[in-house]
């Protein structure tokens, strides 16, 4: 299993990927919901976005 998530932000356009690779005769088990570590992702991106946005204002306001 394999699945991707992609944010286009302002400071860096974010890209997860997560594969699951069972070891060689593992039984096959149902896919894990991901949605959960696809929102913490979102948070991440969404934070260190708005962190560098702060800065370039501090960055201005003080000149």
């Amino acid at each position: 299993m394999r699945q991707t998530w992609q944010i286009s932000g302002a400071f860096a356009d974010w890209r997860l990927t997560v594969a699951i690779v069972p070891p060689d005769g593992a039984p096959v088990h149902p896919e894990p919901d991901l949605e959960p570590l696809a929102e913490h992702f979102r948070v991440l991106a969404e934070m260190v976005e708005a962190h560098h946005e702060l800065d370039r204002l501090a960055t201005r306001d003080s000149r």
